[in-house]
């Protein structure tokens, strides 16, 4: 795909309209960023929208790119230029998806609230429009999402009736997102001082993860253990920080990076540090920088 638009834009006409051009340096850019060459994918997105500044797809992709840069501030801000963009064009699939990725980049900057309101209107637009299959599938992302933001802003009661009742559509997305639900109600027992069901469940969420080789998911129910043992076992918790070591070179990151870094500085003491923990799960929920 990267190849393909490097060599349509080196053949472009210099009577192309401005429109067709921005979209062609867009979806060039986009392919960049894929392959993670983001310095090409930066300026071509950005050529991209010096020609068209309106159209909330070229802003996507950068928002996109941004996100993977962790620079999630522009992203959200992006993001927000995007979902106005949507709104004027009143095309309600479009401008739920869009939501639902304002409100992640929202929740990893600890906008919970926000991304929790963000996420019930996505809902609701849904609802509003006649039953489709992508419709469906936003439903069942939006529905997911709004339970762990409501989690994590601690209205534990309201994220337990989300997902009580739109089990079932949960259920439709397949074993990866009935993964997530049984690992999202692991931390509401943690959050309500059910110890053992918490910790059972853990464990077992993470020995499937691990089964389907999704090891990103793996260090995040690690380090949610470890936040649950802390209060009772500091060293149970620290055993459980010392098990992402070995994910993070399975992923690829550098021994320099953030992650290992926040890693040695948790392992540092025996009893480990909340913020910390809190800001390695942050730096592991966002893509993964490899070396």
């Amino acid at each position: 795909m990267r190849a393909w638009c490097d060599a349509v834009l080196v053949g472009l006409p210099p009577e192309t309209d401005a429109h067709t051009a921005a979209l062609l340096n867009g979806y060039a850019g986009n392919a960049h960023r894929v392959v993670e060459d983001f310095h090409s994918a930066e300026h071509l997105l950005n050529k991209a929208l010096a020609l068209d500044s309106a159209d909330p797809h070229l802003l996507e992709f950068k928002a996109s790119l941004l996100y993977d840069l962790r620079r999630l501030p522009e992203a959200s801000e992006v993001l927000s230029q995007a979902a106005a963009l949507r709104r004027q064009q009143k095309d309600p699939i479009p401008l739920v998806s869009t939501l639902l990725k304002s409100a992640m980049v929202l929740e990893l900057t600890g906008h919970s609230e926000e991304a929790a309101s963000i996420a019930l209107s996505a809902i609701r637009t849904i609802a509003s429009q006649a039953p489709s299959k992508r419709g469906e599938e936003l439903l069942r992302t939006a529905l997911q999402n709004l339970s762990i933001y409501l989690t994590n802003t601690g209205r534990l009661v309201e994220a337990l009736q989300v997902l009580r009742h739109s089990r079932p559509l949960l259920a439709g997305g397949g074993a990866t997102f009935e993964l997530k639900v049984d690992w999202l109600l692991a931390r509401i027992s943690s959050a309500l001082g059910d110890d053992a069901r918490a910790r059972e469940t853990y464990v077992t969420v993470r020995e499937r993860f691990a089964d389907a080789q999704m090891l990103q998911e793996c260090a995040l129910i690690s380090l949610d253990l470890a936040s649950h043992l802390l209060p009772t076992s500091p060293l149970g918790a620290r055993a459980e920080v010392a098990y992402v070591g070995p994910i993070l070179t399975q992923l690829g990151i550098s021994e320099d990076a953030q992650e290992f870094k926040l890693l040695r500085s948790i392992l540092a003491s025996t009893q480990p540090d909340v913020d910390l923990l809190n800001e390695l799960r942050r730096a592991l929920s966002q893509p993964i920088r490899r070396s």
